[in-house]
């Protein structure tokens, strides 16, 4: 994800780096996530059924979502891979929507000591919806790219 632009940012490898620390993937693995070895389109699918069977596919997808904001934009090549991902993890268009929105409105939060009123209303409907519809997502997902975003959105798990 972070290099579908053809670009890998500064940014974008430290949040890798970053999720690979808080995921504790083993060393063995990590060399896989960070090289460019392609997986089968059999081992893909896989991946994904597993994914939505232990109800990761939302906080999955989240993180694809935060990781391709890290350069700060949302690039076209991005938009048709994470559309491309959602079809593989079959989250519903509207809730897709629900989650590059989340996403772009955290993105957009540089003081959390003076968050816009509306971005507020976007944070509290999208936990809202995420409760409501038994959206299960995770204390290791990233809600935004900025630590200090991150950790103050997270008091609403």
């Amino acid at each position: 994800m972070a290099s579908v632009d053809g670009e890998l940012a500064e940014s974008e490898l430290a949040l890798l780096n970053n999720m690979i620390v808080k995921f504790k993937i083993p060393k063995k693995h990590q060399k896989t996530i960070l090289g460019s070895t392609a997986l089968t389109e059999a081992e893909v699918k896989s991946g994904f059924e597993e994914l939505r069977t232990n109800q990761l596919h939302y906080s999955f997808l989240l993180d694809l979502i935060i990781m391709a904001m890290a350069d700060g934009y949302l690039h076209d090549a991005e938009k048709v891979f994470l559309a491309k991902v959602n079809d593989w993890v079959k989250i519903p268009r509207a809730e897709f929507h629900n989650l590059i929105y989340f996403a772009q409105s955290a993105a957009s939060v540089g003081d959390t000591s003076n968050i816009d009123p509306i971005l507020s209303y976007v944070f509290e409907n999208f936990f809202r919806w995420a409760r409501q519809g038994h959206v299960k997502l995770f204390q290791q997902t990233h809600f935004a790219v900025s630590d200090v975003v991150d950790l103050y959105l997270k008091h609403e798990l």
